[in-house]
This record gives C-alpha cells, sequence and structure tokens, in this order.
C-alpha cells in the first residue's frame, strides 16, 4: 500500500560490499516500493577493490532507480556520504 508520493532518496557507501549488495538492494526496493514510486538509491562506490562497481552497474542497467556515484580513491564513509 502506497503510503506517500514524496521523492525519496538512500544513500548508501560501498566499500568491499559485493556478497551484500544484490540482497541490500531487494529489500531496499521491497520496502521503498510500498512507500512512494519516487524513489531511487544512490551507491557510492569508495574505490572498492572487489566487485561492487560491476554489481552497481549491473543493478542500474535493470533498474532506473539505482545511480552510482564511484569514486576514483577510499575517502571512507563519512566523506562518501558527504559527496
Amino acid at each position: 500500500m502506497m503510503i506517500n508520493k514524496e521523492n525519496l532518496s538512500v544513500i548508501v557507501p560501498v566499500f568491499n560490499s559485493e556478497n551484500t549488495l544484490d540482497d541490500l538492494y531487494h529489500r531496499l526496493n521491497n520496502v521503498l516500493i510500498n512507500i512512494t514510486n519516487n524513489f531511487e538509491i544512490i551507491f557510492i562506490n569508495d574505490a572498492s577493490m572487489d566487485k561492487s562497481l560491476d554489481i552497481i552497474n549491473s543493478l542500474s542497467k535493470k533498474d532506473e532507480n539505482i545511480k552510482c556515484i564511484n569514486l576514483n580513491k577510499n575517502f571512507d564513509q563519512h566523506n562518501a556520504l558527504l559527496c
């Protein structure tokens, strides 16, 4: 049941999270679609050395609500969120 038509952005800092990204995406998506039609999930890849960026890019190709910001060096979680 839709309870709100407001825009909503969820910011997710990512560092070497290849094993959890797909599950996180599905869980977030399931919650957000019940809140609003107007949402985005912004993954901020903080220079991951695993396949996190590949997974985020794959998700974003399948779902227009997924955005990716790719940092070219590791800025740590706080700075990634500020980004």
